[in-house]
């Protein structure tokens, strides 16, 4: 758990203050680990997540740093190891690099004649939780035994205590790397399996969100989860841009219903969600309204080009071949679209309205067809 620092000097071990500075150092690691699940919550980019992690890790080292475990006789531990470590098996290689820089940074500032040694000790540690993240990590649940292994090839860093002077190396070898050993593995335990807390709550809550804000029988997201992403792109600065909203509503679904039976209306329903995703590109948001109908948002697109999708979409459903026990069932979508100018501030509700009403002249037109909506412009 614990790195190794040599000033020189005589430092006697109090219990009292080693008791005060493990807390302390598990405070710091406890902190860190709440750290890690509100920046991992956040919905920046994973790139940056990391680069905050480094931050913050490099930083909590720096403060363990300040308060060492003395053990007499110029030689002083403490828990930047673990931290940078962690940091590293967790946070990704920019954590792992950031961290070990800041930690590193600080060691070589402080400097002493165990400068050197503990520089290079920081970044074995970080390259060894990188590898132990990059080869050994599970793709499932993180147990202790992970975590264990995990402090074992932490203490390798231990290596670096060859670069002290030779009359604090041996001392260093008989009594302080065992401690340091046995630190890394329970270090690596308690603040791993924090970690990995903060990991499976994580999970959680987005597996939550997910099942919250999609739909069960086609895997769209929902009207709720569609509101959410798209009133975002709303939001943001259009740039000159035009975006397109379509509406797709399955023609005669209470006829297949009603003469077919719900499992195959069902099966309908998710034969057209499948050629929504086939069709369409990543920039499109494509959610299923309710019922029979799906919605469809195409940003920075022109009303040519999203008449072309949407011509493709009815024919691609149209030509799908929906089949149930050898017989074909008919099955088609009428489309209502509209199109947002680039100085429309117009909100989503009102571009589902237009939508909606130009589908409906679609159906009254005789249904599998596309009809667009006059431009909303302000």
């Amino acid at each position: 758990m614990w790195a190794l620092l040599y000033e020189g000097g005589e430092m006697p071990m109090n219990p009292v203050t080693v008791l005060t500075t493990v807390m302390f150092g598990a405070g710091i690691m406890a902190l860190l680990a709440i750290s890690y699940g509100v920046i991992e919550r956040s919905r920046i980019r994973p790139f940056w997540r990391s680069i905050f992690h480094g931050m913050f890790f490099g930083a909590g080292a720096i403060l363990v740093m300040l308060k060492p475990i003395q053990l007499g006789e110029g030689v002083i531990i403490d828990a930047r190891a673990i931290i940078v470590g962690i940091a590293a098996a967790f946070g990704g290689w920019p954590a792992a690099i950031l961290s070990g820089i800041i930690a590193g940074a600080y060691r070589a500032y402080h400097g002493g004649t165990g400068a050197p040694s503990g520089v290079i000790g920081i970044f074995m540690a970080a390259g060894l939780g990188w590898y132990w993240s990059w080869r050994l990590k599970p793709n499932g649940e993180i147990n202790i035994r992970d975590t264990a292994t995990l402090g074992a090839i932490l203490a390798l860093y231990t290596i670096s205590a060859a670069l002290l002077p030779k009359e604090v190396f041996f001392q260093a070898v008989t009594t302080v790397v065992p401690v340091i050993v046995a630190g890394c593995i329970f270090g690596a335990i308690a603040m791993g399996s924090l970690m990995e807390r903060e990991r499976r709550y994580i999970y959680s809550e987005r597996n939550w969100r997910e099942s919250a804000l999609t739909d069960p029988l086609t895997d769209l997201p929902n009207r709720r989860g569609f509101f959410e992403k798209v009133n975002r792109a709303l939001s943001a600065p259009n740039h000159g841009r035009t975006d397109a909203l379509l509406i797709l509503d399955a023609d005669h679904f209470k006829r297949i219903n009603d003469t077919h039976g719900h499992p195959v209306g069902d099966a309908a329903l998710v034969l057209i969600a499948e050629k929504l995703k086939l069709i369409l590109d990543e920039e499109a948001s494509i959610c299923r309204l309710g019922g029979e109908e799906f919605a469809v948002f195409l940003p920075a697109t022109s009303q040519p080009a999203a008449n072309q999708i949407a011509e493709t979409l009815r024919l691609g459903i149209r030509k799908a071949g929906f089949t149930h026990d050898g017989v074909t069932v008919p099955l088609s979508v009428s489309i209502g679209a509209v199109m947002r100018s680039a100085a429309s501030r117009a909100p989503l509700i009102s571009l589902l309205r237009s939508a909606d009403n130009a589908l409906y002249y679609a159906k009254e037109g005789g249904r599998n067809k596309v009809v667009f909506a006059e431009p909303l412009e302000s």
